[in-house]
């Protein structure tokens, strides 16, 4: 993830959006906006949904997980 530093940073600076893809760990969504990406889609964010359940699932505008917590090392 370390790799996408200068992508990200170009990015920014000619004022394109980054979505981050396959994002399955807290960890890496934290790298993410610490890299000014803040969008993102993945595993961490709902498995799979049938399509009768995504309207649902969007309409909670909720991420289901807490990105403040960070694991001690």
């Amino acid at each position: 993830m370390l790799g996408w530093a200068p992508s990200a940073g170009l990015c920014t600076v000619i004022g394109l959006e980054i979505i981050g893809e396959g994002v399955e760990t807290a960890e890496a969504a934290r790298t993410l906006l610490d890299l000014g990406c803040h969008r993102a889609q993945g595993f961490l964010i709902t498995r799979p949904l049938p399509a009768e359940e995504i309207e649902a699932h969007l309409n909670t505008m909720q991420i289901p997980f807490n990105l403040e917590h960070r694991p001690k090392r």
